[in-house]
C-alpha cells in the first residue's frame, strides 16, 4: 500500500505516509473517480475522436484542424450538465457529430449508414486506445486483498463507463459503480451524498481518490470524505510489474492486465480482444433487442433469477436457481444466457443453439465431451422486445481471464498448463469430429470448473450486492455484473486437480455451414482469416497457440498495432507474423482475396511497405520468459507445429497430443499435496506442494498409488475402447459410424500377443509400451517393475485419460477381477487397464 501512495500528491510528508495508511486501513470502502484516475480517458478519447475526423475529411474535405478545434468547443459545451440528463453514450455522441456536421452544412443527418459508420469507428477506436495508468491495477488489487470494497464514483454515460471497466479488466474489482447520468446528479450538486445513501455508510468508512479538485475534492471534503488528489503532473513510480496496462477484460470475470505485455515494435498498448463481448448499455433494451431481466423472476416457471453474472455483444447471463432441480448444488445453481431478440427469427439466425444441441447429443463417452460447456435447458420467452432464447448451462467458476491473476505475473503453471492445454485439444478433438468450429477461442472463453457447490450460498450469495431495480422505470437499465470468481473453491482444494471447458460457442460455425466469414478475436486472427482465403477447423488450432503463450507464459504475439496513435493495421499484423512465422506460401496466397495478396505481399511472400520488426525471436527469453531453454525450445516447437501459416501444414488435436511438450519431463513438477493458499501478496503459496517445485525422481506409474496421490481410481468399463474411439483418427471421418475403422475390428478378431492397438502411426501411445511382460498387479508394488527409455512420457497419461492407472499385460483373457476387458476391441493386447481393485488382490 506504501508503494501505491507514491502515485497520490499527498498533503503531508512521508513520514505521515504510515498514519495514512493506518487511516485507510480503517475504511470499508476505497472511492475512484474513473476518467483520467484509473485510466487514459483523455489520450484514449482524443485517438478515438480523431478517426472520426479524419473520416468526416476524406467523405466531406474539411480541414482536420477545424474539425479538432469545433469538436472541442462541442464536447465542453454538451458535457456541462456531467451527463446528469440521463442519455445514452451514444446518444451523446450522436449528437456531438451532428453538431459538427451542421456547422460546416454538412448531409451526415441523412445520411444514415455514415453516421452508424461513425459512431462504431469511434467505439472501436476507443477501445484499441483504452489504457489502465500505471500502478492502478496493482492497487486494486491490494485493496481487494486487504478485504476493502471498492466503488467508483464518476460523471459519465452509465453504459459508457460500465462498458470501459468492463474493457479495462477492472470490473473485477468493483463492488460499485455510480455515474451522475444514473443517479441524475453532478459530484458538485450532491453525488457522493446519494452514493453514500445507497450503499448504507457514512463518509467515515470511506476514503476517495479524484485527479479533478474542484469536482472530485471540494465535494468529497465536503461530505467529509477522506480524499485523495492523484497528481497527474508528477511522474508516477515505476512498478515491479512488466508494463502492460490494457487489459484483456471479458464481462463477468484472464491474466492481470499489467503483467501480460506484447512484444511488437510498437508501444504497449494492446487491444482487448474479446470483441463479442460488450457491456450492453442501456439502449439495446428496445424492440428487438435485449429482454429486460429483473433479479427474483421466475422463467420457464422454474428458473428463479438470483444476479447477473455477465454480459456480451447478444446476450446477458444470470445466476439462477433450479426450482425444480435435485437437492445436490450442481443442478441447484445453474447458469442461464438470455439471447437478444434478433438472434433468432430475423433471417440471420444465429447457429448456438444448433450447434450446443449438436455437442450435447454426442458421444458422452468420448474424452473431450466433458471439457465442452454443454446445454442443460433451452426454451424461449416471450418479453416487451420480442421473442427470446434462453439457454440453460452448468455453472462455471470463472474464465481463465481472471483464473490467471491467482499466480505471479499471471503466469500459470507448467503443470497445470499442461493439463489445461490437453483438455483444450481434447475439447476441439470432440468439436471437431462432429464437424463444428469455434472460431472464437480466448481466454474469456475458456471456464474453470467448479470446485464446490456450498460456495454459491456460503459465499457468493451471503456477500454479494442486490442491485436497485425499478420497474415503474419506461427505460430498462442495466445493472452490473457480479461474477463468481474466487467463489467456487476454497484452500482445501488441489489447484492441479482444477478442469476447464470451452464454452460460449455463439459465434462457432459448421464445418459445412459458416455462420460469417469474418471469425475470431482480431488479434488471434488466423493467416488464412486475414488474407480472406477459406478457413476450416485447422482454424482453431492458430487461434488456440497465441492463446496458450499468452496464458503460459503472459506474453500476447500479435497486435497489429501503429504509431503514433496505436490504431489497428492488417499490413501491420501479417507483418508480425511473418517476423515470427516466416513469409506467406505462394499455396496459401493464392487462395486468397487477390486485391489483398497484391497489396500487401511481395513475390517472396513476405509484406510490402513495412519497416524491419524490431521484435526478439520466438524461442528468445524475451518472449517465452522463465523457462529453461531446453524447455523453452519443446514449447515453442509446439507452438510453432500448432501454427503453421499454411493452414494444410496444421495437424489435428490427436497429433499435437502426441508431442513432447505434453509430457512429463524427467524431473516433473509435483502433482500432489497443492492445496490453494494465498500468502500476503495474494498468490499461491510456494509451498512443500506448490508446482514449481519439481520432484526428486521421475513420476512413474509407481506414485500414481502413493498416499496423497488423488491420480488413481476405478474406471468406467469400455475404458480403453473410448480411448480408441476418441483418439484415433476415424475411419474416412463418417458421420453416421463412430466407431474404429474396420481395420481395427480386423486386428481384434486376428489378436497377437505382444501386439498394440491400435498399430496405427498416429496412435497417441505408440512406442511407449515396455519390453517386457508386467502383470497388472504389480505395477503397484514397485517402480523397478516399470523400466525403459520412454517411461517418463507415461505421466502424460494420469491427465489425458482423467487419472485411470495404465499397465502392461501379455495376458490374452483378462481374469474376472479386472476391468471386462474381453467385450471391447482391446482385447488380449498388452495395453489394458487395471482398477485399484485389482491392484489390491495382487497385493
Amino acid at each position: 500500500m506504501e508503494d501505491h501512495l507514491d502515485h497520490l500528491s499527498l498533503p503531508c510528508g512521508r513520514d505521515r505516509v504510515c498514519q495514512l495508511k493506518d487511516s485507510l486501513a480503517e475504511k470499508q470502502w476505497i472511492g475512484f473517480d474513473l476518467d483520467d484516475t484509473l485510466h487514459e480517458f483523455r489520450r484514449a478519447s482524443s485517438a478515438a475522436s480523431i478517426k472520426v475526423f479524419e473520416a468526416m475529411h476524406e467523405r466531406y474535405g474539411v480541414l482536420l484542424d477545424e474539425l479538432k478545434s469545433l469538436y472541442g468547443e462541442i464536447l465542453r459545451t454538451s458535457t456541462s450538465n456531467a451527463f446528469t440528463d440521463g442519455k445514452s453514450s451514444s446518444e451523446y455522441r450522436r449528437e456531438r457529430f451532428l453538431a459538427v456536421a451542421s456547422h460546416f452544412s454538412l448531409p451526415l443527418e441523412h445520411d444514415t449508414p455514415f453516421l452508424s459508420q461513425l459512431l462504431h469507428l469511434y467505439e472501436t477506436s476507443l477501445e484499441e486506445s483504452l489504457e489502465l495508468k500505471s500502478g492502478a491495477l496493482d492497487l486494486l488489487k491490494t485493496i481487494k486483498r486487504l478485504n476493502k470494497k471498492i466503488v467508483v464514483i464518476t460523471e459519465g454515460p452509465q453504459d459508457a463507463q460500465e462498458w470501459t471497466v468492463q474493457k479495462l479488466g477492472i470490473s473485477p474489482y468493483i463492488d460499485f459503480l455510480a455515474t451522475t447520468n444514473h443517479f441524475k446528479v453532478s459530484k458538485t450538486d450532491g453525488l457522493f451524498s446519494r452514493v453514500l445513501e445507497t450503499l448504507g455508510i457514512t463518509a467515515s468508512e470511506i476514503a476517495y481518490v479524484g485527479d479533478n479538485e474542484y469536482r472530485d475534492m471540494k465535494p468529497a471534503i465536503a461530505e467529509g470524505i477522506l480524499s485523495f488528489h492523484l497528481a497527474e503532473n508528477l511522474e508516477t513510480k515505476p512498478t515491479s510489474q512488466k508494463p502492460r496496462m490494457n487489459s484483456m477484460a471479458t464481462p463477468g470475470c484472464l491474466n492481470s492486465p499489467e503483467s501480460t505485455h506484447s512484444l511488437h515494435n510498437s508501444s504497449p498498448k494492446d487491444k482487448d480482444y474479446a470483441r463479442e463481448v460488450i457491456e450492453e448499455g442501456n439502449d439495446v433494451y428496445r424492440p428487438g433487442g435485449f429482454h429486460p431481466v429483473y433479479i427474483g423472476d421466475v422463467y420457464n416457471e422454474r428458473y428463479k433469477i438470483l444476479n447477473k453474472i455477465g454480459y456480451g455483444r447478444y446476450s446477458t447471463a444470470w445466476l439462477i436457481e433450479d426450482l425444480k432441480g435435485q437437492v445436490d448444488e450442481h443442478r441447484k445453481f445453474l447458469a442461464l444466457k438470455v439471447l437478444s431478440a434478433e438472434c433468432y427469427g430475423t433471417g440471420h439466425d444465429i447457429f448456438e443453439k444448433e450447434i450446443l444441441t449438436h455437442l450435447r447429443n454426442g458421444n458422452r463417452n468420448l474424452l473431450g465431451y466433458k471439457h465442452i460447456v454443454h446445454l442443460v435447458d433451452d426454451f424461449e420467452h416471450e418479453g416487451p422486445n420480442g421473442k427470446h432464447v434462453c439457454l440453460v448451462f452448468q455453472l462455471y467458476g470463472e474464465t481463465l481471464r481472471s483464473f490467471g491473476t491467482l499466480f505471479r505475473e499471471s503466469m500459470i503453471p507448467t503443470d497445470l498448463m499442461r493439463r489445461f492445454t490437453i483438455q483444450l485439444l481434447l475439447a476441439l478433438d470432440y468439436s471437431h469430429e462432429y464437424g463444428v468450429i469455434h472460431t472464437d477461442i480466448q481466454p474469456s472463453n475458456i471456464f474453470v470448473k467448479f470446485r464446490d457447490y456450498s460456495l454459491i450460498e456460503s459465499v457468493y450469495l451471503k456477500n454479494m450486492i442486490v442491485p436497485h431495480q425499478d420497474r415503474e422505470d419506461i427505460q430498462y437499465h442495466a445493472i452490473p455484473s457480479q461474477p463468481l470468481q474466487n467463489s467456487y473453491f476454497n484452500e482445501s482444494h488441489n489447484i492441479l486437480e482444477f478442469d476447464i471447458a470451452l464454452g460460449d460457442w455463439g459465434v462457432s460455425s459448421f464445418a459445412d455451414r459458416h455462420l460469417t466469414e469474418n471469425i475470431q478475436p482480431v488479434p488471434l486472427r488466423a493467416p488464412e482469416v486475414l488474407i480472406k482465403a477459406p478457413w476450416d477447423t485447422k482454424t482453431d488450432f492458430w487461434n488456440l497457440g497465441a492463446v496458450i503463450l499468452e496464458l503460459y507464459r503472459a506474453v500476447r504475439m500479435f497486435s497489429g498495432r501503429v504509431e503514433p496513435d496505436g490504431h489497428y493495421e492488417v499490413r501491420e499484423h501479417l507483418a508480425e507474423i511473418v517476423d515470427l512465422f516466416g513469409p506467406f506460401p505462394k499455396t496459401l496466397l493464392e487462395k486468397g482475396n487477390q486485391d489483398i495478396v497484391r497489396d500487401m505481399f511481395d513475390e517472396e511472400g513476405k509484406v510490402k511497405d513495412t519497416p524491419p520488426m524490431d521484435r526478439p525471436p520466438l524461442d528468445s527469453e524475451a518472449f517465452v520468459p522463465g523457462l529453461d531453454q531446453d524447455r523453452r525450445e519443446t514449447f515453442v516447437s509446439f507452438l510453432r507445429g500448432m501454427m503453421k501459416i499454411d493452414p494444410a501444414e496444421r495437424l489435428t488435436s490427436e497429433d499435437y497430443l502426441r508431442h513432447p511438450c505434453l509430457f512429463s519431463s524427467e524431473k516433473i513438477e509435483t502433482l500432489h499435496q497443492t492445496t490453494i493458499k494465498l500468502n500476503e501478496n495474494g498468490y499461491l503459496a510456494e509451498e512443500d506442494g506448490y508446482p514449481n517445485k519439481e520432484a526428486v525422481e521421475p513420476f512413474t506409474l509407481y506414485h500414481f498409488t502413493q498416499p496423497g496421490v488423488s491420480m488413481v481410481e476405478k474406471i468406467e468399463n469400455f475404458g480403453l475402447y473410448t480411448l480408441g474411439r476418441d483418439m484415433e483418427r476415424r475411419f474416412l471421418r463418417r458421420k453416421v459410424y463412430r466407431g474404429p475403422g474396420w481395420g481395427h475390428l480386423e486386428r481384434q478378431l486376428w489378436v497377437n500377443d505382444g501386439t498394440y492397438f491400435p498399430t496405427g502411426r498416429r496412435w497417441i501411445f505408440r512406442n511407449l509400451t515396455m519390453r517386457q511382460t508386467v502383470r497388472p498387479g504389480a505395477i503397484a508394488l514397485s517402480p523397478d517393475h516399470i523400466s525403459g527409455p520412454n517411461i517418463k512420457v507415461l505421466g502424460f497419461g494420469e491427465v489425458l485419460l482423467s487419472r485411470i492407472c495404465w499397465s502392461t499385460s501379455s495376458c490374452m483373457f483378462p481374469t474376472s477381477d479386472t476391468i471386462n476387458l474381453t467385450r471391447g476391441i482391446w482385447a488380449g493386447h498388452r495395453f489394458d487397464i487395471t482398477t485399484l481393485a485389482r491392484h489390491e488382490v495382487d497385493t
